[in-house]
């Protein structure tokens, strides 16, 4: 039976294709599955701070004056941002700084009514350090936002790597913004 399919070169030709096919999607999911190769760093203006983003992000000016590092994807629809508060009040524990800046990312939001913690800040180590993850669900400018946030102790004062998603479907960054906040560095 095999020498019969074999003796006709539609079924070699078919058969050639499908371990072609299959050998490329192999190869295609091996190579992006690391988010290391179609990734890039940049590194904040001062030369402190590090951040890994998507190889066809830009870098671009940040949205607050704590802003280190920025950068945004080419449709403008995602952005990453690492900042550094040493204003905080030294007084407070990790964790009531943290319920404080989401008041606070609350009141720069179109209603802070609206916005939704979607995941409760937690304890958690990205990449190397550790801190508090959480996520929100607000609107700015009129549009639905997810914001990924990943707070932890630096130098300066608290670090912040917060990612932020355009629109209701965010499944679809969310490794992508974990990538993100896992790359941050402090140099």
């Amino acid at each position: 039976m095999a020498r019969r399919i074999l003796n006709r070169p539609l079924a070699v030709i078919l058969i050639i294709f499908v371990l072609l096919g299959g050998g490329g999607l192999v190869a295609y999911k091996v190579i992006y599955s690391n988010y290391g190769l179609r990734s890039h760093e940049i590194i904040s203006y001062n030369n402190l701070y590090a951040l890994s983003v998507p190889s066809d992000w830009e870098k671009s000016s940040g949205a607050s004056k704590n802003a280190v590092i920025a950068a945004e994807s080419p449709s403008g629809s995602m952005y990453a941002m690492m900042s550094s508060d040493s204003d905080f009040d030294a007084g407070l524990t990790m964790e009531e700084y943290v319920n404080a800046y989401i008041n606070k990312m609350a009141q720069s939001s179109d209603n802070p009514l609206v916005q939704v913690v979607a995941r409760q800040p937690e304890e958690a180590t990205m990449g190397d350090y550790t801190g508090y993850y959480f996520e929100l669900d607000s609107s700015a400018g009129g549009v639905a936002v997810h914001t990924w946030d990943f707070v932890f102790t630096g130098p300066d004062g608290y670090i912040h790597v917060d990612v932020v998603s355009e629109g209701e479907n965010h499944n679809d960054q969310n490794d992508t913004a974990r990538n993100i906040l896992s790359s941050a560095r402090i140099l």
